[in-house]
């Protein structure tokens, strides 16, 4: 096991910098514990932009306090996130100010309890040209009218507090961080609000500030966007293993009319999870459920989990009361890979990221299926028997100039016999391609696919492994893409457009940016953003005459409308 540790640490950067599900937080300590953020221009964000952060909160404020979450310019021109005592009435609020004439400010408010103590909460503040509204587990819970814009200030930003005051510190942990220069629909809010932002998020270039906290120590917190907005550690913060409901990949639901259902396939191996909303269903307003493709932070109290690097989570949004759900996994996917007798499997649980124990959850197996009842945990697969044998940890395609490198890691391989390295042109049909006989105490296989004959007709490969155990048994990996060095030209048919025009791309970094139509003459008459391979365009209501798509990469597409 060490070697493979010392080779996956050589060949994958995010291994050292990323922990497992929501690895760390900052604790604060409700007086002067704070981190500050120097001023940037990134960090004024004018009309539009959202405020987001997971909160633990350990004591509400009193005495008219406002305890910080988010603050810039909190006396000045800024805006803030916090927990406010009003006279008594304890509420998250969300506000900005001007400090200059008219005076103006914007407020979303949500009232809370002593109920909201102690289990993690997820806030969003979002501000646009027309009202500012405060979203409290996905929820959207207070809209006000408001117009105005936060000019610069030049403040630093901060978290946990503002300046030295005693009355304005958090008591509790905060994580997850986020702020957006966009004000984030109710939709894109669910969307991220369980899952950690990566560089392939479609919005990723509105994010500012990213904060996930995962030192483990240290006086720097490191901005996770490419703004290095990093922050000063000061006072009595402390590290704290953090028990927010964050994974890799998820799902969710807020409808009720099917008890919030919601169901996620793991994208590297198939395997399915799901949960649905049990009685009281009335005392919770949704459900989101995660996967982590990693080991946990620790496997106390399970057994047989072997090289099983996933697991599951479920969190209930609003949840007042008792509710609880079903939890539902199906093997199917990893059939090949299971022990021979399936009665040895076992499912087990845990509170949250932060528990330090799993216990037996007490699933009911029906072949490669199982439910776990009245659940409000996470889940990790095991066996009592043969220890889990699933192997590959890595599996990458990189384009080089007339092939592609094919890599993939993998552990326990003593019941593997060989690979087959298979290949598609549209990821159904599959062709094999090369084998690779298992090596002792060997750990990273390449394989170079020489594609020369197909270079030019197709922009995209499709790539997956088929697993052969001594056995005679077979299993297959994902199915990986890799964009070809060499692309085909964008296209636009027909020559001759009456009513709908189709412009087909073959470079991938086309995919979410905006094409301009103009006119001859350098006039722009129509914008339009690419979403996919093959975009389809009405240019009905545009006149006769020659046109021109200019395309992001500095291609330019002619069109003649009749």
């Amino acid at each position: 096991m060490k070697k493979t540790i010392a080779i996956l640490l050589i060949f994958s950067k995010v291994c050292i910098a990323q922990m497992p599900g929501s690895g760390n937080t900052i604790v604060f300590d409700g007086t002067t514990a704070k981190i500050t953020v120097p001023h940037s221009s990134s960090l004024t964000i004018g009309t539009n932009f959202t405020l987001e952060a997971w909160v633990k909160i350990a004591a509400l404020p009193t005495g008219l306090n406002e305890n910080i979450i988010i603050a810039k310019g909190l006396n000045a021109n800024g805006y803030r996130l916090s927990i406010y005592d009003n006279d008594g009435t304890k509420m998250i609020y969300f506000t900005g100010r001007l400090n200059t004439a008219p005076y103006t400010q914007f407020y979303s408010s949500y009232t809370i309890s002593s109920a909201s103590l102690n289990k993690w909460i997820h806030i969003a503040g979002t501000k646009d040209a027309a009202s500012a509204k405060l979203y409290v587990d996905g929820v959207l819970r207070s809209t006000n009218a408001s117009s105005i814009t936060i000019p610069d200030d030049g403040n630093p930003l901060t978290i946990g507090n503002y300046g030295s005051n005693i009355f304005n510190g958090f008591n509790g942990s905060i994580d997850e961080i986020k702020i957006w220069n966009i004000a984030l629909t109710e939709s894109q809010i669910r969307e991220r609000m369980c899952v950690k932002i990566q560089a392939t998020d479609p919005l990723y270039s509105n994010l500012k500030s990213y904060y996930n906290f995962n030192q483990s120590a240290g006086a720097t917190i490191a901005d996770q966007t490419a703004n290095t907005n990093n922050g000063t550690v000061s006072n009595n913060c402390t590290w704290a293993t953090s028990g927010a409901p964050i994974g890799d990949f998820g799902g969710y639901s807020y409808n009720v009319a099917d008890n919030y259902y919601v169901s996620i396939a793991n994208p590297l191996r198939g395997d399915k999870y799901n949960a649905t909303l049990t009685s009281p269903i009335s005392t919770a307003n949704g459900i989101h459920i995660y996967g982590v493709n990693n080991y946990p932070n620790t496997l106390n109290g399970t057994q047989g989990v072997g090289t099983n690097r996933a697991y599951y989570g479920t969190f209930i949004a609003n949840n007042n009361g008792a509710a609880t759900y079903d939890a539902g996994f199906s093997f199917q996917a990893l059939e090949p890979m299971l022990p021979t007798n399936l009665a040895d499997l076992r499912i087990y649980k845990r509170t949250d990221n932060a528990a330090t124990t799993w216990v037996d959850a007490g699933a009911v197996f029906s072949g490669t299926s199982c439910t776990a009842f009245g659940q409000n945990t996470e889940y990790i697969m095991g066996s009592i028997g043969t220890v889990l044998p699933l192997q590959i940890t890595q599996f990458t395609a990189t384009a080089k100039p007339n092939c592609n490198l094919l890599q993939w890691i993998i552990e326990n391989n003593a019941n593997t016999k060989e690979f087959e390295i298979e290949r598609s042109t549209n990821a159904i049909n599959f062709i094999t391609i090369g084998k690779k006989i298992i090596t002792i105490n060997k750990s990273l296989y390449t394989h170079n696919d020489t594609y020369t004959s197909l270079l030019g007709e197709r922009e995209a490969m499709y790539y997956r492994l088929k697993i052969m155990e001594n056995d005679g048994k077979f299993s297959y990996s994902k199915i990986i893409q890799v964009h070809n060095i060499t692309k085909l030209p964008t296209k636009l048919t027909p020559n001759i457009v009456h009513t709908i025009a189709l412009l087909q791309i073959f470079d991938a970094t086309l995919l979410h940016t905006n094409v301009k139509i103009v006119t001859e003459y350098g006039q722009v008459v129509k914008t339009f953003t690419i979403n996919q391979y093959a975009t389809t365009i009405d240019v009905t209501r545009l006149t006769s005459g020659m046109y021109f798509f200019k395309l992001n990469n500095g291609e330019i597409v002619r069109m003649i409308k009749e």
